[in-house]
């Protein structure tokens, strides 16, 4: 009993020493992204794209309220056969405005994935450099949000990753195009005899 006490007591006392021999640091990855060139370029990028698609979003929008105008005023001539189609076209295209609207917003987030995945893949790798070469054992976001809630003895090596990073190739953002590009969309509602006959290949399509 007494050489199993004395062997847990020599296992804690130099798993002790070992934990007080590691090097910790700190840095808020966060910051350390949005502070990159690279990531203006980015965002220059998704705003071009975002106004884009809103424009022509606004466009849609405008046609479907000139064809409800339209509509209105020409509704008592309309046989009630004719007034229910219509109806149905309306209501149609509107549909496929918003699940337009909602594919954009689809686009946007995978589009900007994709135009921060090299940004977060280089400064995870400067962080590993400067870890390495500083002998840190653990380097923890404190990021808000990250779940990181108190920090102490560590120190901050968010200037030595940017010094780090200044000293890798920058991120080519315009090469890297990805496979997203504001969806077309087409509006205009086929025949009731043609409605089947649409592609189902051409997607979602306003």
């Amino acid at each position: 009993m007494f050489r199993k006490t004395l062997l847990a007591a020599i296992v804690a006392l130099f798993t002790s020493v070992g934990t007080y021999a590691q090097k910790f640091a700190h840095l808020d990855f966060t910051e350390l992204v949005r502070t990159m060139p690279e990531y203006k370029q980015a965002q220059e990028e998704m705003e071009k794209m975002r106004k884009e698609m809103e424009d022509e979003l606004l466009e849609l929008q405008n046609e479907l309220r000139e064809k409800a105008q339209k509509f209105e005023k020409e509704a008592p001539g309309y046989t009630e056969l004719v007034r229910q189609r219509k109806i149905r076209e309306l209501q149609e295209m509107q549909q496929k405005i918003q699940e337009y609207a909602e594919e954009n917003q689809e686009n946007l987030a995978r589009r900007q994935q994709e135009l921060l995945q090299p940004l977060t893949q280089k400064a995870q790798k400067a962080i590993e450099e400067v870890a390495t070469k500083n002998g840190y054992t653990y380097v923890f976001d404190s990021s808000q949000g990250n779940g990181l809630l108190f920090f102490k003895n560590g120190e901050d090596i968010i200037a030595l990753v940017r010094k780090q990073l200044e000293s890798m190739p920058s991120v080519d953002i315009k090469s890297n195009k990805g496979s997203t590009e504001p969806p077309k969309t087409n509006t205009q509602t086929p025949a009731p005899a043609q409605q089947q006959q649409t592609s189902p290949s051409k997607g979602k399509k306003k």
